[in-house]
């Protein structure tokens, strides 16, 4: 029945996001996105100069650095989402079902 399924895909979901939510980000990553963060800063500055580069490699390192991070919560944010809607799929299902019972029912008096 759809029910089942769709309670079942609830499950599914519930537990990848219980597991995205316990796993830690990677460190290599963090020091990956935040290198190349640090790169894009120091080509975005068109003048030439120590002090502005050092300044826009940091900022870039920083956003370059969040990324992975932004990246788990979106997905912890979509599978939220889905969870939600399927829980109102399973709503709309069950009164469905209530209808289709209350009109059997009245159909056998």
């Amino acid at each position: 029945m759809n029910i089942d399924v769709t309670e079942e895909l609830i499950d599914r979901y519930i537990d990848k996001k219980n597991q995205i939510s316990d796993r830690e980000v990677k460190f290599s990553h963090v020091c990956i996105c935040g290198s190349i963060g640090a790169i894009v800063g120091m080509a975005r500055v068109k003048v030439p100069a120590l002090d502005l580069m050092m300044f826009a490699s940091m900022g870039g390192y920083v956003v370059g650095a969040m990324l992975p991070y932004a990246v788990k919560k979106i997905k912890i944010g979509e599978l939220n989402y889905q969870i939600y809607m399927n829980k109102g799929i399973l709503e709309g299902l069950e009164k469905e079902k209530k209808q289709k019972i209350d009109k059997v029912k009245t159909l056998r008096k």
